[in-house]
């Protein structure tokens, strides 16, 4: 006599499984999003310019194929908005260079003063000359007068001690408004001008240290306005001093 078969169990419960799996990809996805939205949007400009040069490199590899990415040809890129070329200019590794000092000296400066503050007193630009450290006249010095103000003295402090320690070459430039100009008086923009960058040389020399075969001066009196002096606001913006941050590069000529 035959057994007769038993009829298999069936399971009920296997969608666990799928759920279970379903779960695990829908959590994995919402830390992926979660992360990507935490990046440093100018950090990733800087890694995707970084990476454009690179695939646009002019050499013999690959001579005759086409780009792998669309865009700017190899003689010429973007990073951070400034235009470098790959034939001139300042090149990528000291333009990521600069970059990376002015980051430096934001967070010192912002750790002490509010961004407001740092905005009146002080400009910061990435230029094809170097770093640009843009001091307002208004903020270091009183009108007329070459000494510095008690209260630039720890802004002077907070750039010092980050330049101190680098082997950049440092030019430091005087400019003035055009009140005066034209008459017995017109010299004195000149002088000032000359003046006010010697105060910042000697207070790096004496006060930090810094090797004298590392700065130079310029002064350009009311000769180079950056805005109209027409109005209070443009001769204020036009009496300031310009420390340049320079590239290594030979590239980088004096303007």
């Amino acid at each position: 006599m035959k057994k007769k078969k038993h009829e298999e169990h069936v399971n009920h419960e296997r969608w666990l499984v799928s759920y279970a799996d379903f779960i695990t990809l829908l959590f994995a996805f919402f830390v992926v999003m979660y992360a990507v939205s935490e990046v440093d949007a100018q950090r990733m400009k800087d890694v995707v310019g970084a990476i454009r040069f690179a695939m646009h490199f002019e050499g013999t590899g690959g001579v005759g194929e086409p780009m792998i990415f669309s865009g700017p040809q190899a003689n010429q890129i973007f990073v951070n908005q400034h235009k470098v070329k790959s034939g001139g200019g300042i090149p990528i590794s000291q333009r990521l260079d600069l970059i990376q000092i002015k980051e430096k000296l934001e967070e010192r400066l912002n750790s002490g003063r509010s961004k407001d503050e740092n905005m009146k007193s002080l400009q910061l630009a990435v230029t094809e000359r170097g770093l640009r450290i843009r001091m307002l006249d208004a903020y270091f010095f009183d009108p007329g007068s070459t000494v510095l103000r008690p209260e630039a003295i720890p802004i002077i402090d907070s750039i010092a001690s980050i330049l101190k320690p680098l082997t950049h070459k440092i030019r430091v430039e005087g400019h003035s408004d055009s009140e005066g100009a034209g008459g017995r008086e017109e010299f004195l923009n000149w002088e000032i001008s000359t003046d006010r960058s010697l105060t910042i040389v000697r207070y790096l020399i004496e006060g930090y240290r810094i090797e004298p075969q590392r700065l130079s001066i310029g002064a350009y009196a009311h000769y180079r306005p950056v805005a109209t002096n027409a109005t209070e606001e443009g001769r204020a913006l036009n009496r300031r001093i310009d420390m340049f941050v320079m590239t290594s590069g030979e590239s980088v000529q004096l303007q």
